[in-house]
């Protein structure tokens, strides 16, 4: 039996490969309390305001077939064309709902096919804790059922956001704050109240999305210590492949210098940066694995909020929208850093040190979104019994940077003493410090291709006779 642990993307991706590959009956089940495969933190939306931020053409699941999300959403008869006038492009953006049913869709089909040999079946059962033993090891879950297994694949997802200030503040216990906007009923406000967003990313775009589309009036203020919007997507033909059989550089001083030089030939041939970024994208796991750990941290300090604002980029009609309510006045960017919440009767006042002046300004508002990202530290997270046990135990262990878990080549985790558990294997976010790009749909569908090979292997061989 392979255990999967998550049903998120990863998980489902996972499966998927499992299915697509297994040559021997096998059995697959897969551990989620929330019973929606597919459709975790990222595809868990409802809100088809929420638009993927990789193109259509770009977003399929699987490795070798790069069309398949975009046949998939334009075959007849298909649902999704009551959400599309005409067919879907290459170009186009598709909402990120519209993709969970799309991955939970891909799992179902592979394994009710005839010539699939292996079995999938779901548990809602939420895993506690996880035994390595010589051969595989066991799940143990929350109701006390234990099963043995031979590979567990730990699809973890992302880490909930942190809280804004550091401290127990009684703000965060307030109904004026949501720490977590992807629950249920987090954007049911009045729709007359003033908004503030911590934090400028992809999820702030969202929240002002969902907002809007949902008729809201009031203003929205955004925080956040660099100010700075995601990029929009735009026009660009492929870049050519700059990096080809050139030695790749191990400090960020020369990759820097490498990648603004390109970016001015491209500008003089009439393209513009995007493409560059684009096409570092085979190349940004090499990159960084090329850094040595004082580089990383200087890459963390110096440059990570400019690659993340041009690298992560949103759909231009989201851009338009942000520029319509700028426009109006109902948009206002403030760089800064958080200093307190002072909560009143009529809503909160946050305390704002302004980064460009240093002032002291006071914002009142009714409502205060969480909108910084995924949690990375895994020592930070306390409400997980799985990871409370698994790193106590030592399988664990946050890398040096603590941006994920150690973890080797062949995605298994490196616990205390250097030890690898190769009958563990991780996937997306917690192998960031590893990778750094693995976040995204066509990095970590790699990984579920590499990671199913190795969990059948195990399942045909126990780890420890490999």
């Amino acid at each position: 039996m392979i255990a999967i642990v998550g049903g998120g993307a990863s998980g489902a991706l996972t499966a998927a490969q499992i299915g697509r590959q297994a040559t021997v009956p096998c059995k697959v089940v897969l551990f989620d309390p929330s019973d929606h495969l597919g459709q975790g933190l990222a595809y868990g939306t409802r809100d088809l305001t929420h638009l993927l931020n990789v193109p259509a053409g770009k977003i399929s699941a699987l490795p070798n077939e790069p069309a398949h999300f975009l046949d998939w959403l334009n075959r007849p008869g298909n649902v999704v064309s009551l959400l599309h006038e005409s067919r879907f492009e290459p170009g186009d953006f598709a909402p990120r709902a519209v993709y969970g049913c799309y991955l939970a869709a891909l799992v179902e089909e592979i394994y009710s096919h005839p010539d699939c040999r292996a079995t999938l079946e779901i548990r809602t059962s939420r895993v506690v804790d996880f035994i390595p033993m010589a051969q595989g090891g066991t799940i143990v879950t929350s109701d006390g059922d234990t099963d043995d297994v031979s590979h567990v694949v730990l699809s973890l997802g992302n880490l909930p956001p942190r809280d804004p200030l550091p401290g127990r503040h009684p703000f965060f216990r307030s109904p004026r704050y949501v720490p977590l906007v992807w629950k249920r009923g987090a954007m049911e406000i009045s729709s007359e109240d003033d908004v503030l967003l911590i934090g400028t990313g992809l999820t702030a775009v969202d929240v002002i999305l969902s907002l809007e589309a949902a008729g809201h009036r009031g203003k929205y203020f955004v925080t956040s210590r660099g100010g700075r919007w995601p990029q929009a997507h735009g026009p660009g033909k492929p870049h050519r492949d700059f990096l080809k059989d050139r030695s790749l550089p191990g400090d960020i001083r020369s990759s820097m210098r490498l990648v603004r030089e390109e970016i001015a030939r491209a500008d003089g041939e009439g393209s513009n940066w995007r493409p560059v970024i684009d096409s570092l994208r085979p190349y940004t796991q090499k990159l960084w694995k090329n850094l040595s750990l004082p580089e990383r941290r200087r890459f963390l300090r110096h440059v990570r909020p400019f690659w993340e604002s041009h690298r992560h980029r949103m759909p231009a009609s989201s851009w338009e929208t942000l520029e319509r309510l700028r426009t109006e006045g109902r948009l206002e960017l403030i760089p800064g850093r958080l200093q307190d919440f002072v909560e009143d009767e009529s809503g909160v006042t946050a305390v704002l040190q302004t980064k460009r002046s240093r002032s002291i300004e006071n914002l009142h508002v009714q409502k205060v979104f969480n909108c910084i990202g995924p949690e990375s530290n895994f020592r930070q997270h306390f409400n997980d019994p799985l990871l409370i046990n698994l790193l106590a135990r030592g399988v664990l262990h946050p890398d040096p940077l603590f941006l994920g878990l150690e973890a080797t080549d062949d995605l298994e985790p490196v616990g205390a003493k250097s030890r690898v558990y190769e009958q563990i294997s991780l996937i997306g976010p917690p192998l960031r410090g590893m990778l750094w790009e693995t976040t995204a749909i066509p990095e970590i569908r790699t990984q579920a291709a590499q990671i199913a090979e190795r969990a059948l292997r195990h399942h045909l061989h126990p780890a420890w006779e490999i």
